[in-house]
C-alpha cells in the first residue's frame, strides 16, 4: 500500500476480488509493506498458495475500507 494513501499499521477490509485461496467474503489485512512499485490507490495482496495459483490472480479491481 501507497503510506501516503493508507498509513501504515492502519487496518483494512479488502473484497471484491475472485480468488479460490481467499476467503469468499472478504478479510481483514493491516498495511505492512509499501512494496517497491506500489503508488497511489493499488495495493498488494498476499496469497498463500502455488506460484501459478498467484498468477492466475494477476490485477483485479478490489474494495477496501479502513477500519477504525
Amino acid at each position: 500500500m501507497d503510506p501516503n494513501v493508507i498509513p501504515l499499521g492502519t487496518r483494512v477490509w479488502v473484497s471484491g476480488y475472485k480468488h479460490l485461496n481467499l476467503p469468499a467474503n472478504g478479510f481483514m489485512a493491516v498495511a505492512e509493506d509499501i512494496g517497491g512499485a506500489i503508488r497511489g490507490n493499488r495495493i498488494d495482496i498476499f496469497i498463500n498458495a502455488d506460484a501459478q495459483s498467484v498468477r492466475n490472480f494477476g490485477f483485479q479491481n478490489v474494495q477496501v475500507k479502513i477500519l477504525k
